[in-house]
């Protein structure tokens, strides 16, 4: 086998907290007096996180286990608005790769020149 190597930024870190959403099942919602079609916010802590790498199609996937389930699960990061709406509603970038509000970025444009 040949070497392989990749560079990849996992997007969380354990310890992180992570909401999900789900239906109540029939049980829950009969006991909790909830209606069949509740949606339920529950909130888990990241225990560990596996990189996977697959040569062949030159991937890098992250897997995560939450609550010391002993589980994998994949959790897809939701997308920041302006990366949803297909405009940006921000024009300078720090050096951290935080997005400034155009009305900053002009405020010092016009105060520092």
């Amino acid at each position: 086998m040949k070497l392989a190597a990749f560079n990849a930024t996992c997007p969380f870190e354990i310890g992180d907290k992570i909401k999900s959403r789900r239906r109540a099942t029939p049980g829950e919602a009969e006991a909790f007096r909830l209606d069949p079609a509740a949606v339920v916010e529950e909130v888990h802590t990241i225990t560990d996180i596996v990189c996977e790498h697959s040569v062949k199609n030159g991937t890098v996937t992250f897997l995560y286990e939450l609550d010391n389930s002993g589980k994998l699960v994949h959790i897809a990061a939701a997308q920041r608005p302006e990366d949803r709406e297909g405009e940006k509603k921000c024009c300078g970038e720090t050096g951290s790769g935080c997005l400034l509000p155009p009305e900053f970025v002009a405020f010092v444009n016009r105060r520092f020149g």
